[in-house]
């Protein structure tokens, strides 16, 4: 077939002599056989108006169809059944720093750390993620050495009741609450406690308890987040604490973070950690009464025990203190294990200061004394016996400042696991699991898990002296893999194959998982 333009162009070839049949008639298609189709046209071609409208329709059915399963997906979600986030009060978040301060840090240079001298260290505190502060014995003496204690008056040679409301300011401002110890005012009975004649008293025949009562009020209305007191004091009667832990209560507000609480800090005694169900928080020791050489063994049935006595309470761990000097002193080469543990059982970890950086008491004549702070170049320690607050020897070399330039230092592994628990809601309030050993003989290994929904950290120690494979002494079922969140040593990182995992001697390693079909059973 022969298009009429392709007929007229054959034509005018042909009388100017030039056409043949056998030449193929480049450029001569006329152009409107490739013109553009119409509206009209392109309606008609596609079948019009009534095929459109099934299109449009078939389209609407596909993104409807779409967004019913993404509904039904999304109801499926929110009505699963899931673990509730607790609200957690703040001292069951934060991490409890206590310290003495005529031994933290001293500000004007008269031997003796001060109130301004804690001031100057919150910048510090902070970096440790510390969100609580107890403050060991602040209170003058009415008639001197060995006179008892004023309970509403400061120390002169710590600062002035002005310096302290400076501190509780000051803390305040960078979310750091601030607790006094009054485990030091011992033994509780009303002819060795009095209250400054510069503040109302009560009426000379009230009692012990009402003498106590009216000194809470005292540093409560300067803005104290609490108290301390431990077990073994005469005045830590069922009465006291009552009359104590209401007059807390008066001065909380718990919706504004504002809450006050009371601290009975429990001992060993034969075995059994003493309690009472009075107080907010009781801090639990961590280490059993005969401490030796620690197995894996002793330290779980130390924890299991605490755990659950009483069952109600929330938990808490203390390892060095006032009354049993510092980490090192007490665990020696295991203070690094000591630490994983701190952070990583339930509840709310108490440091004594010193500890994230290697602290510990010193000898003199056979008396063992506190040691102070250690600071470096460019801060000075408070220190009763040493003016300088730079004694010479081995001890030197323990300071903040050192610890910060050193790569695997304490004081980072400190930091290190303080940032874990603050960022992990398994490690605040996961639930805890004990894992057994598969092994006859005694395990070096001591394992546990704290889960939180699809979230679990498995924290193993070696209490051991000899290299240690995992599968060799734990049930069998854990994942085979995980991601190393904290190492002891802070020489680990990464993922990890759990099925060959190794640890060295006195090795803990904070192992991070995330399984929906473990079973923790």
């Amino acid at each position: 077939m022969v298009l009429k333009g392709d007929q007229e162009a054959a034509a005018a070839l042909s009388v100017s002599g030039r056409y043949c049949e056998t030449e193929p008639l480049l450029g001569s298609t006329s152009a409107l056989m490739w013109a553009p189709l119409g509206q009209e046209e392109l309606r008609s071609q596609a079948g019009g108006f009534r095929w459109r409208a099934l299109r449009c329709s078939l389209l609407t059915v596909f993104w409807l169809a779409c967004l019913a399963m993404l509904g039904t997906a999304t109801t499926i979600i929110v009505q699963t059944p899931r673990p509730a986030l607790p609200r957690l009060h703040w001292w069951q978040k934060d991490l409890f720093y206590q310290l003495e301060p005529s031994l933290f840090l001293d500000t004007n240079q008269d031997g003796i750390g001060d109130i301004n001298g804690i001031r100057a260290g919150l910048p510090y505190l902070l970096s440790l993620r510390v969100g609580a502060l107890i403050l060991g014995p602040l209170f003058s003496s009415l008639g001197g050495s060995g006179s008892p204690p004023n309970l509403t008056q400061i120390n002169q040679t710590l600062g002035s009741i002005e310096d302290f409301e400076e501190l509780i300011a000051h803390s305040n401002s960078l979310g750091i609450r601030i607790l006094l110890d009054l485990c030091s005012v011992e033994p509780w009975h009303p002819e060795t406690l009095n209250i400054s004649s510069n503040h109302t008293l009560p009426d000379p025949n009230t009692s012990h308890l009402g003498t106590v009562k009216s000194a809470l009020q005292f540093w409560l209305e300067l803005g104290v987040a609490g108290f301390r007191i431990c077990d073994a004091e005469a005045g830590s009667s069922t009465q006291a604490l009552e009359e104590w832990q209401a007059t807390i209560k008066v001065y909380s507000s718990k919706e504004g973070e504002n809450e006050r609480i009371l601290i009975v800090s429990s001992e060993w005694e034969d075995g059994v950690i003493v309690k009472r169900s009075l107080a907010d928080l009781f801090t639990r020791p961590l280490l059993p009464p005969s401490r030796g050489n620690l197995s894996a063994q002793e330290v779980a049935d130390a924890v299991e025990q605490a755990l659950c006595t009483p069952p109600e309470a929330w938990p808490s761990w203390t390892l060095g203190g006032p009354k049993v000097g510092h980490l090192v002193s007490l665990v020696g080469e295991l203070q690094r294990l000591f630490s994983v543990l701190t952070f990583t059982l339930p509840g709310a970890p108490f440091l004594y200061y010193g500890d994230e950086i290697g602290l510990h008491e010193q000898q003199n004549n056979s008396v063992t004394e506190l040691p102070s702070m250690r600071w470096g170049s460019y801060q000075i320690s408070g220190t009763v016996r040493h003016p300088t607050g730079s004694p010479g020897g081995a001890e030197a070399q323990i300071s903040v400042e050192a610890e910060l330039k050193e790569k695997h230092s304490i004081l980072k592994l400190f930091k290190s696991l303080s940032q874990a628990r603050a960022l992990e809601v398994a490690l605040q309030c996961g639930n805890f699991t004990l894992l057994p050993s598969i092994t006859t003989t005694p395990s070096p290994f001591l394992a546990f898990l704290r889960s939180w929904e699809c979230i679990h950290f498995l924290v193993l120690l070696n209490f051991g002296q000899q290299e240690a494979v995992l599968t060799d002494h734990l049930t069998p079922g854990l994942p085979t893999r995980g991601t190393i969140v904290v190492s002891s040593r802070l020489d680990r990182q990464g993922a990890v194959a759990l099925d060959t995992l190794r640890l060295q001697p006195r090795e803990a390693l904070v192992v991070k998982f995330i399984d929906t079909g473990y079973n923790r059973s």
